[in-house]
């Protein structure tokens, strides 16, 4: 139903979009993909499960010389909703929308840090005035941490 393609700019024009093939899209929804600053780490939501016991979660891969590795779950994926990964230039901030965790509105956004294991620290709520009573949708913070959009 929605696929990941990768396209790439070379002397300034852009390459055709090209499918990133079984490892990571399946016959379910692939999406919403940020790539690590190493350029090899990409983190993406898809739908698991079927029906009303479906979720978004977040997964990781990394390009090896093989290809894509097996893309597996990050840790703070919760029962419910994960969605728009997006992580900081700085490789170790990790923001994400969650329905999962206690929040101020229906999904929320969150930040969490990963450690140089690659594994992730507790999630943390980005408070008011950043959430709200509404959903929140994704957010992208500036090299410099000064600017979040």
């Amino acid at each position: 139903s929605c696929d990941i393609y990768l396209a790439r700019k070379e002397n300034g024009e852009w390459s055709r979009g090209r499918n990133l093939g079984e490892v990571i899209n399946s016959r379910s929804w692939e999406s919403q993909p940020s790539f690590a600053p190493d350029g090899r780490t990409l983190y993406f939501v898809k739908r698991v499960g079927r029906g009303r016991e479906s979720r978004k979660d977040i997964f990781r891969t990394q390009i090896t010389g093989a290809g894509w590795s097996a893309p597996e779950r990050v840790s703070i994926n919760t029962s419910g909703n994960e969605e728009s990964p997006y992580i900081h230039p700085d490789g170790e901030t990790f923001y994400f929308v969650s329905d999962g965790y206690l929040g101020l509105g229906g999904r929320d956004l969150f930040m969490s840090r990963i450690d140089s294991n690659g594994e992730f620290g507790e999630p943390v709520n980005l408070g008011y005035p950043i959430n709200s009573a509404n959903d929140e949708a994704s957010l992208i913070v500036s090299a410099n941490g000064q600017r979040a959009y």
